[in-house]
């Protein structure tokens, strides 16, 4: 029942009608809170105020919002709108009330849809609950429906950093969300997520040029800004062109993930970032690269609670 929605004007009218429901806003804008990473700066207010825990696969699934609602002809429809404004129909059979307008905060694969927050339900702001409240809303709506495809789920949470266990940080990211916080739009300040400090990649654009070298840009202020050059009349140089040229899906102007090596100053070329249509900024970066320095680790976290 998965089918992609290509109708740009169709696009346009439910992002309207989202951010209608949620920011009030009506332009072309995705309305899902965006966690930052964890410095030691926020030690105080993790180790002070109730916060709830949970490891999401992010390199596996994609961000999304699960939207439901009654269209112009009475009908019951349920959209998946990922970042990049992807938009799927998807398949609910679910109470009526709950297309009343239901906005979920998702990790979505074309098997799964997991449940990671809730703005509304059934028409009813929850953003002002707390957390837990929250995602109980959550459960309630993946314990009312009755079939859907994809399957329906909601995140595992904690109480206690301490209950988890097995993380893979090769794919996985801990968050931590504070629990008597409402869900904004935009960035939260008061939410955290964290992964091993080797592990904190970023994204720039790679162009080639027309000598054969690979221009490299970030952006700044939602402009592009030339962060590097990489020269085929060297050995280091062509070994870099090379490796980039030979990743899968590589092309001129596209977007490749990158790590870091602090210790020895070297970027490291991951992959070709197909879901991302812009760099990371020249702020972001350097805020990766302060909390690298930091290396803050799964101890230093826990230990904040004794």
């Amino acid at each position: 029942m998965l089918s992609e929605i290509v109708n740009e004007e169709y696009k346009k009218q439910i992002i309207f009608l989202l951010n209608n429901n949620w920011t009030g806003r009506t332009d072309y804008y995705f309305p899902a809170q965006t966690s930052i990473n964890l410095e030691k700066s926020h030690f105080t207010k993790l180790k002070d105020y109730n916060y709830i825990y949970a490891k999401k696969n992010t390199t596996e699934t994609k961000r999304g919002i699960l939207f439901t609602f009654i269209d112009s002809r009475a009908e019951d429809v349920s959209i998946v709108i990922l970042k990049d404004f992807t938009m799927y129909n998807v398949y609910i059979n679910c109470y009526d009330e709950y297309f009343y307008g239901s906005i979920f905060d998702i990790s979505f694969t074309e098997e799964n849809i997991t449940i990671c927050d809730v703005f509304m339900s059934g028409g009813n702001k929850v953003n002002t609950y707390s957390y837990l409240d929250r995602m109980s809303e959550a459960e309630y709506f993946v314990n009312n429906t009755v079939e859907s495809e994809p399957k329906l789920n909601t995140m595992k949470y904690f109480h206690s950093i301490s209950e988890i266990s097995d993380q893979n940080f090769e794919i996985e990211e801990l968050f931590m969300i504070p629990n008597n916080l409402p869900i904004t739009t935009g960035i939260n300040y008061s939410c955290f997520k964290w992964k091993p400090a080797d592990k904190l990649t970023f994204n720039l654009l790679f162009e080639d040029d027309e000598f054969g070298d690979v221009d490299v840009y970030t952006t700044n202020f939602k402009k592009l800004k030339h962060f590097a050059k990489i020269r085929n009349n060297t050995p280091e140089g062509m070994e870099y062109i090379k490796t980039i040229r030979s990743l899968e899906n590589y092309k001129s102007g596209c977007i490749i993930e990158v790590n870091v090596d602090t210790c020895n100053d070297k970027i490291n070329i991951i992959k070709v970032d197909d879901d991302k249509t812009i760099p990371t900024t020249i702020r972001a970066i350097e805020k990766i690269l302060y909390i690298k320095k930091e290396n803050i680790t799964l101890e230093d976290i826990i230990n904040l609670k004794k």
